[in-house]
Formats: structure tokens, sequence, C-alpha cells
């Protein structure tokens, strides 16, 4: 669902909080997955303590782990904080965190490779632009 993610998270604390409504950790957890699945940072964070605590969705250190990653990766300090925790406090949860790293450094790297090709190739055309100026330019002399 696309939308705003800020107020998809605000919408989730409202629920998870019971501000102005019913508390409902269920639809809390929905609007915090709809939120970070936008990009917001806050719900990413936000959704990955409802895995690590079973707020409103199954227990699942794993998603939690993978969810943490998301929002350290975008400079959440708090994220980044649970993370260094969980490496250092949870051997069981570390490997997790392991596996999620590798992939999403995986997927950086892929997506990085792609960027560099594109950019590559411009260059090349760019460079191959000003020869041909050059040329021109050398030839009218």
């Amino acid at each position: 669902m696309k939308g705003d993610a800020d107020g998809q998270y605000w919408l989730a604390k409202c629920f998870q909080y019971g501000y102005g409504t019913r508390r409902d950790y269920y639809i809390a957890a929905k609007w915090y997955q709809t939120s970070a699945e936008n990009g917001n940072v806050f719900g990413q964070r936000r959704l990955a303590e409802c895995y690590y605590y079973g707020c409103g969705v199954d227990k699942s250190y794993e998603k939690a782990v993978e969810w943490f990653y998301k929002a350290a990766d975008q400079g959440e300090k708090f994220a980044k904080e649970k993370l260094d925790w969980i490496l250092q406090e949870k051997p069981e949860i570390s490997e997790s965190l392991k596996e999620v790293i590798d992939k999403e450094s995986h997927d950086y790297s892929m997506k990085l490779r792609k960027v560099l090709q594109r950019d590559m190739k411009h260059l090349l055309m760019l460079e191959d632009t000003i020869l041909k100026a050059s040329r021109k330019y050398q030839t009218s002399i």
C-alpha cells in the first residue's frame, strides 16, 4: 500500500499506545509494516521491535534483525545500538544477523555494480562526444 510513510508510522503509534483509539498491537504492527516498506526508518525500527518481542506479530528474530539492519543502514541510532547489543549478548540471534548482513551486502553490491555500469556507459559516451568535438575543433583551426 502506497501513501505517506510518516502518516502510516504515526497511525501505527496511535494503535500501539491507544492514542485516540483502542490499543491494538496487531493493527499497529500492520501499519508499522506498511510504513517500513515505504521507507520510514522509524517504522522499520518499530516493526523490528514488534518482531523481536512478538508484539502484534509472531516473534521472529530473523525478521527483527532484518528490519533493525534496514533501519540502522539508514542511520537510525537505536536500531544500530540494538544490533550491536544482539551481536554481544545474544549469540543464538547473531547468526541470523550475520546472514542478513551477508544478504544485504550482496544486494547492495549488485545495486552498486549496476549503478557503476550505467555511469561508466555515460562516461564513455561523454568521452566520445568530447573526442569528436576536439577533432572537429582541431580540423577547423
